[in-house]
């Protein structure tokens, strides 16, 4: 899913490609921009919105004690040709949360529901296809006796204890997911 989004405007500023007839979120963030006095109906930066590719996407660092939850998808065409380990990651659907779009991606992968999942930061940059990504980087923590149905997508899963986690030649996008999950433990 691609959507073309507003370089002005950082939060949710995305709004679907297809022409949908309905007031975009930047648009929403203008008329109050404008009803508060910040800037003019004739603003040159209202005039010069610069439309993107934008790819948004969710992903959790599950955590059990001092273990983190590692996955292996089956088919590399849907997560950007890589191999490798990843966090539980997918693109939001159109006009989905985030954090809809993690508990939704837990669900689907794990089979699990969890409700203590917090957004612990985000991450923007250009990706290796050119388009803007906007990640959200989620962190939850599951106890004992979680009973994980996963789904047909998943190659494979495992726990590794967060001081021991793989190398970096084994995780996707050249170690990722490493600096992710250094981050999240850091708070």
């Amino acid at each position: 899913m691609h959507f073309l989004c507003d370089t002005i405007w950082t939060n949710w500023c995305c709004y679907p490609s297809d022409g949908a007839d309905v007031i975009p979120y930047y648009e929403r963030g203008y008329i109050e921009a404008e009803e508060k006095g910040r800037i003019k109906k004739t603003s040159k930066e209202r005039k010069n919105v610069i439309p993107h590719k934008c790819k948004l996407v969710a992903d959790i660092t599950i955590f059990h004690k001092d273990k983190v939850l590692l996955v292996k998808y089956k088919s590399v065409n849907k997560y950007d040709h890589q191999q490798g380990w990843f966090l539980p990651d997918d693109t939001l659907h159109e006009l989905e949360h985030p954090e809809i779009a993690a508990k939704r991606i837990i669900e689907e992968q794990l089979g699990i529901r969890i409700d203590n999942l917090y957004l612990n930061h985000i991450e923007s940059f250009k990706g290796n296809d050119k388009s803007w990504h906007i990640v959200f980087h989620y962190k939850s923590e599951i106890g004992e006796g979680i009973k994980m149905e996963l789904s047909t997508d998943i190659k494979e899963m495992k726990w590794f204890a967060s001081n021991k986690l793989p190398e970096r030649e084994e995780i996707a996008h050249k170690g990722w997911a490493l600096a992710t999950i250094s981050k999240v433990l850091k708070g």
